[in-house]
Parts: C-alpha cells; structure tokens; sequence
C-alpha cells in the first residue's frame, strides 16, 4: 500500500497550486485527479476564456493558468507527484490516518488530506436529438477546445445564456457565419453580450428547438423547429456547440461524515474540515463570497501550510 504524509484530491487549479505549496514545505505527496488530463473546469469548460481574476497573468486565458502552474511543479520536479485517471470513491478514518480508496481498487494511506474538488464532476447537458452522439467532435461540441476548430466555419450555437454567447464571442471573429439558436424568445445572456455579438453580424434565432443534427462524416446541418408555427427547416452548419448548461455531479466519500451546507465543506479559518486533518480548498469550501481564483490559491496555500505545521511542529522553516 502507498504512504503518504498528504494525499490531494483534485487536479484543478487549485489542487495543483496546492501541490506547489506541498512541494516547497518537501511534504511526501500525491494528488489524484479522476479525469485524464489536469486543470478541472478551467479546461473542461473555460480553456479559452481570459482569466481575469488571477494576481500575476495578464492576457491568461484558462489553458495558459494551467500551463503555467505545471511548468511551476515540473520546475520543482513534482509533476511525477500528479496522476491522472485516479478517481476517489471513499475515504475512510484509520485511526491517525485515512485510508483513500480509489475506482481501479488501489488504496492510499496518508496523515492528512486535502480536498480541492471544486464543485462537482462537471457534465453537459446534452439534447437527446438524433446525430448528437454519433458526431461528437466531428462538428458536435459542447466547449471551445481551440478557436481553429472553428475558422472558416458556419457554426450554431445552440442556448441563450451566457455560456452561449460567451463562446460565440469567443469565436465569432474566427468563424465565417456564427447562429445563436434559442428554444424560446428569452435570452438570459448579459445585455452587453447580445449587444456585442450583434455588433459583429452573428445572427439570432428565437423560438427555434433543434430536432436533428445531420450529415455523413461530419456535421452537414441542422434541422431546427419553429415552435408557433412547427414549420422545420434545414439550416447549413459545419459546428454545433451545445451550450444549454451542466449537471453537477457532487463527489460523495460515503465512510466519513463531513460537515457541509449549501456551498460546500464548512471549514474553520485554517481551512480544516468538521474531521480532523482533512482539510478543503476553493469552490468545494463553504465560502459565501465571489468565487475568486485568488480565495481557492490562499485557501490552498494555508492548508498546506496548516497540515505541514501539524505533521512538522518542530523545525518548519518559513519559505521566504
């Protein structure tokens, strides 16, 4: 079995920060992200939006943050402390230490914890139309991965909330025809938004349900429905992005009881849970405040450096 004196659960932003911290105080660690790559929602969702609220990075979009902070652990040599694919089921009280199960079967033993999980395993909301599943990145996306999946193209973007306009804001400057296609004849998008994407000729249509994507190896069109008159269309497209929300998919730990309310894991002002050395950090950590980069970074930062005083109470020297 692994031993180690902090195990970290999650790979996002800001459970690689922690990893950071982790790594200067020369704790023996490992951080176990359940997905196959790193950077949580930031790149899930978000790797090509600015990131607006992180001291230091001017003109960052979210794959920039996430780049950035595995060249900072790769410079450390602590990327060998990162692993993939390592989703945690349940966490169990050993006594002084925790005992951390993960899906493959594999258990982990370890002194403290810290959980950065954000909100939840993030997953779109799909349309259940026909050709949805079967042209999955062959035109179907639910997130902008690249702008240059997009140049050239005639691309539908389908909800009229902010994600939505967000991303044809992202890439209307890169796409030949850009659609916003909204169910009803509400936008819930930021006014500022709308008004902008009309400004760069995208074009709007409401009262619009999609009932099919088509093609042959790729995206061809859509066929959309009008919802007063039923009258159907088929419009040209190249790209779909399903932009009509998520499910968040809260991550349960069923052997230990931690204490949470309707933000998350109630922690204390060292950021330690209702259970001793399990600590939380970031959008998983009951804050009642704007979810700022910059709250999870300290947040991360301070129970590190809380859980190597705790494991260390002799002898921590300071980092700077």
């Amino acid at each position: 079995m692994e031993e180690y004196e902090l195990v970290i659960v999650g790979g996002g932003p800001i459970g690689l920060y922690g990893a950071l911290i982790a790594k200067l105080y020369n704790l023996s660690f490992i951080l176990l992200e359940s997905t196959n790559s790193f950077g949580g929602q930031v790149i899930s969702l978000y790797p090509t939006k600015p990131v607006e609220d992180s001291p230091g990075l001017a003109n960052a979009e979210g794959k920039d943050l996430i780049d950035n902070l595995l060249k900072q652990l790769e410079k450390q040599n602590a990327i060998q402390n990162l692993r993939l694919n390592s989703k945690v089921i349940d966490i169990i009280n050993n006594n002084d230490k925790f005992l951390v199960k993960l899906e493959n079967g594999n258990v982990i033993s370890t002194k403290a914890i810290l959980l950065a999980i954000g909100f939840g395993e993030v997953v779109p909301k799909t349309l259940n139309v026909p050709g949805e599943k079967e042209f999955l990145d062959k035109g179907v996306y639910y997130y902008v991965k690249s702008r240059e999946d997009f140049k050239g193209k005639r691309v539908a973007v389908i909800g009229g909330g902010d994600s939505a306009f967000d991303w044809a804001l992202d890439i209307i400057d890169y796409a030949n025809e850009i659609y916003i296609i909204q169910h009803n004849d509400k936008l819930k998008a930021a006014p500022l938004s709308i008004e902008k994407f009309k400004q760069k000729n995208g074009k709007i249509l409401l009262n619009k349900n999609v009932i099919s994507i088509n093609g042959k190896d790729r995206v061809e069109s859509i066929t959309i429905q009008d919802v007063v008159s039923n009258s159907k269309e088929d419009l040209q497209i190249d790209s779909v992005i399903i932009a009509i929300g998520n499910l968040i998919h809260r991550e349960q730990f069923p052997s230990i009881n931690l204490e949470k309310n309707q933000y998350g894991f109630i922690i204390d002002k060292d950021c330690q849970t209702s259970v001793k050395n399990i600590y939380a950090a970031g959008d998983c950590s009951a804050y009642d405040g704007s979810r700022f980069l910059s709250v999870g970074f300290g947040q991360a930062a301070l129970a590190v450096e809380m859980i190597a005083r705790s494991l260390r109470p002799a002898g921590l020297a300071p980092l700077h």
